[in-house]
């Protein structure tokens, strides 16, 4: 079987496509993938293919959105305009690493950000030099597909991926389980006695039922480690599959040579790395839908007031300022704008935490995303898409997701050279241990534990992932954390002010109890009905 040199999808040797690039064949997988080869190597970001890890083999997927589609994205302000895009096809850090250099390194094109976490980017360009059109094409050259926010759930290829993980460590924690039980097994042997055909019965499926943790749930750390190897370059993939294979082979060894077998080791350690890795999907998933639900709350389609009195059904997209449409009861505000005719109210709590309705008559403002009450309201468009309050509040949600702590940025230095120190140390203890007068198994053992327990994964997981999680969780419950810079200095915040109204009450009162002091029950009653009976502050 061939490996394209770009997605690594394997194929049979006849169908490969080949090139001979600086003295050595090349296969790719078909002629795209080879253009795509082709267009790194041109623009000097070769470095993509080592620096890739948790890649997951595939060609890229197809184009199916108009360009059309991306005008509702864009937001121009004088000289810059700004899109927000969903890109499909992110599989690891380095992707980001691509887009954001070959993005930044086109004529027109002032920043890129790329959120792996979301699969969502912001970029901004200078229009007269460029347009969506531009960024669109060479996202798609580098074997990306970018979407319009509106049209993809980011959330869906999330949550497969963490299908897929959840699949891969069920199987290796049910397992995992049986090979501990065989072990405690032998390890009572060691102590108690065991007869010799129990003995080789136990050990033997250890080695059958830790064979597919190894092989099939370890699947992603083996091509990650292989595919690190290949470019120079060791990651965290390495270093847990390293430690998992080195106790699984020595066991496996010691088999046939009648030492102690580390099954329940090799098991135990892609068992919990992969519970990590679920639960980081698991976060990602739900910090893309928490911005998803954002985003629905401003309707797609919206009713435009035509002359004569009638009103036409159009994309939200389409409008623009000074346009007229109808706003029914029920039916959520899908613009900015101002109230021109009609009286109603609003449920404006989803940005304000107010619950109250808010009155609505003409002069009013209206807000995208709330929701009209009893009244039908024509409303004069001010602002839509990307310039509307609920849009800004999205945006600043996904830049509090992206935003690094300063902790974040000290670990990710600090990971890049983790792992090499790791795999350093290991192969001392194995040279000391050795040269010290140890047998040969118990220096390699040596120097497994050190893979084992020196895992980077709260190095390179534990800081983004409390992000992610803190500022999504905040928003869920109204509370706009701006960067993971603002969520780590707030753990030294010794004095607040709140706006109390929607922040530390819910804003509805209701009636517990009646004391009267001095006077009955029921008169309190009397009175306090008849307070309020003119009054509209209940």
């Amino acid at each position: 079987m061939a490996v394209c040199a770009h997605c690594l999808l394997e194929m049979p040797e006849e169908s490969a496509t080949r090139e001979t690039i600086d003295g050595k064949e090349t296969t790719f997988c078909c002629p795209g993938c080879r253009a795509i080869h082709g267009l790194l190597r041109s623009e000097g970001l070769t470095g993509f293919y080592a620096r890739r890890h948790g890649w997951t083999p595939g060609p890229p997927e197809s184009a199916r959105v108009p360009l059309d589609a991306f005008d509702g994205s864009v937001r121009t302000s004088g000289r810059q305009a700004e899109a927000d895009l969903v890109i499909s096809g992110i599989r690891c850090a380095s992707c980001v690493w691509l887009i954001e250099r070959y993005l930044g390194g086109r004529p027109g094109i002032l920043s890129t950000r790329v959120n792996f976490a979301t699969g969502r980017a912001r970029i901004s360009w200078n229009p007269s030099e460029t347009g969506i059109g531009d960024v669109v094409f060479a996202i798609r050259a580098l074997g990306y597909t970018p979407y319009p926010p509106e049209s993809l759930p980011v959330g869906d290829a999330l949550r497969r991926e963490a299908s897929d993980l959840l699949l891969r460590f069920g199987t290796a924690a049910f397992l995992s389980m049986q090979v501990m039980l065989l072990t405690a097994g032998l390890y009572a042997g060691y102590f108690q006695g065991i007869d010799a055909r129990y003995e080789r019965l136990f050990r033997g499926l250890c080695f059958l039922l830790a064979t597919p943790v190894v092989f099939y749930s370890g699947a992603p750390f083996l091509r990650g480690a292989l595919r690190g190897a290949r470019h120079g370059t060791f990651g965290m993939d390495a270093l847990v599959f390293l430690g998992a294979f080195s106790a699984y082979g020595y066991s496996a060894a010691s088999l046939f040579l009648d030492g102690e077998v580390y099954f329940d080791t090799a098991t135990m350690i892609l068992t919990l790395v992969l519970l990590g890795r679920y639960i980081e999907a698991g976060a990602r998933s739900r910090a893309a839908d928490g911005i998803s639900r954002l985003v629905r709350l401003a309707p797609v389609m919206a009713r435009k007031a035509v002359s004569g009195g009638g009103a036409i059904d159009i994309p939200v997209a389409s409008l623009a300022p000074g346009d007229l449409v109808e706003i029914v009861p029920g039916e959520r505000m899908p613009v900015d704008g101002d109230v021109i005719e009609g009286n109603s109210e609003a449920d404006e709590s989803m940005l304000t935490g107010e619950s109250a309705p808010v009155s609505k008559i003409p002069g009013d403002p209206v807000v995208a995303g709330s929701l009209n009450g009893t009244g039908r309201l024509l409303v004069r468009v001010v602002r839509t898409g990307g310039e509307t309050v609920l849009s800004h509040v999205v945006q600043a949600v996904e830049e509090a997701q992206a935003r690094k702590a300063p902790i974040q940025r000290v670990a990710d230095r600090v990971v890049r050279f983790f792992v090499p120190a790791v795999l350093l140390v290991a192969a001392g203890a194995v040279f000391l241990w050795f040269h010290g007068g140890s047998l040969p198994h118990a220096a390699l053992m040596a120097g497994i534990s050190v893979l084992v327990i020196a895992c980077p994964c709260a190095l390179g997981l534990a800081t983004p992932l409390a992000v992610l999680v803190g500022t999504t969780s905040a928003q869920a419950r109204g509370i706009l954390v701006r960067g993971g810079d603002v969520l780590e200095q707030a753990a030294g915040v010794r004095c607040v002010l709140f706006d109390k109204t929607g922040t530390l009450t819910v804003g509805r009162p209701r009636l517990t109890d009646v004391e009267g002091i001095g006077i009955e029950r029921e008169d309190a009653l009397r009175l306090a009905a008849s307070l309020e009976a003119s009054s509209e502050h209940a």
